[in-house]
């Protein structure tokens, strides 16, 4: 990975996506998000996505040598970062679309997500992501403020 270091938290996602290719995706909708997200990080965004890309790269390990490597939580926390493996059924049920993205011609689920920070757009991001067991990679589908829930 270079040094490159972002300005913007469009330009952190511009920067994963060239040097992270091999483990992540980024679909459109993860640039535009990022373009419209006023969050104040984009050093915590760009370590966000190298964070994804190394727990990709362990991911793909163990399923080549048939080991676990735990849960996403443990390996997420272990690199600074919140991971939620799903959202609450309320937010699913009400806003289900905020949670779907199209990749290769179908609906993928995008619920996992990792969590920086809290409260306002300025001081709130999520990226929220599906994992492509075919490709064994990360496929981004939102770089930005908080989905719709029943708490936002």
């Amino acid at each position: 990975a270079s040094e490159e270091e972002a300005e913007s938290i469009e330009e952190a996602v511009r920067i994963a996506q060239s040097n992270f290719s091999e483990t992540l995706v980024f679909l459109e909708s993860a640039t535009t998000s990022a373009r419209d997200s006023p969050f104040k990080q984009p050093k915590r965004v760009s370590q966000a996505l190298l964070a994804m890309h190394e727990v990709c790269l362990e991911w793909r390990k163990s399923r080549k040598e048939k080991v676990t490597i735990g849960l996403l939580e443990e390996r997420f926390a272990a690199k600074g970062f919140a991971y939620k493996p799903r959202e609450s059924m309320t937010s699913k049920g009400k806003w289900a679309g905020e949670y779907e993205a199209m990749y290769r011609q179908r609906k993928v689920p995008i619920e996992q997500h990792l969590a920086l920070g809290k409260g306002g757009p300025d001081t709130c991001l999520r990226i929220h992501f599906y994992a492509d067991d075919e490709e064994e990679k990360y496929v981004i589908a939102h770089v930005g403020r908080h989905k719709t829930n029943t708490s936002a």
